[in-house]
């Protein structure tokens, strides 16, 4: 039976340890989802998502370091205008404080 394990680890780490143009290089070996939109997303946006700081990548890779997959948090700031159609119990569970004029939100891109 062939070992199904992997490890996780910070786009950001791979990008400090390789540099970006090797670490470009080295995400287009995905071959999963290759000519998909994730494996587009994986291979030509995620290290420019990085960058400009809209999202956070972690990849599972597999003890020969072959990307098995990944993970991706986009970071949105949200904001909600004084007047919303919220009711005040739904602002309280989303844990916003009604006096601040933006919010940041991570959403799971899979």
């Amino acid at each position: 039976m062939k070992d199904q394990s992997y490890s996780v680890f910070p786009l950001s780490d791979l990008v400090k340890d390789l540099g970006k143009r090797r670490t470009q290089e080295y995400l287009g070996t995905f071959r999963l989802y290759k000519d998909s939109d994730a494996g587009v997303f994986l291979s030509k946006k995620v290290l420019m998502m990085e960058d400009r700081d809209l999202s956070r990548t972690y990849l599972a890779m597999d003890s020969n370091d072959e990307i098995m997959g990944f993970i991706s948090l986009g970071i949105k700031c949200l904001s909600i205008p004084e007047k919303s159609l919220l009711s005040d119990r739904m602002i309280q569970d989303m844990f916003i404080d009604p006096k601040q004029e933006s919010y940041r939100h991570f959403f799971l891109h899979r």
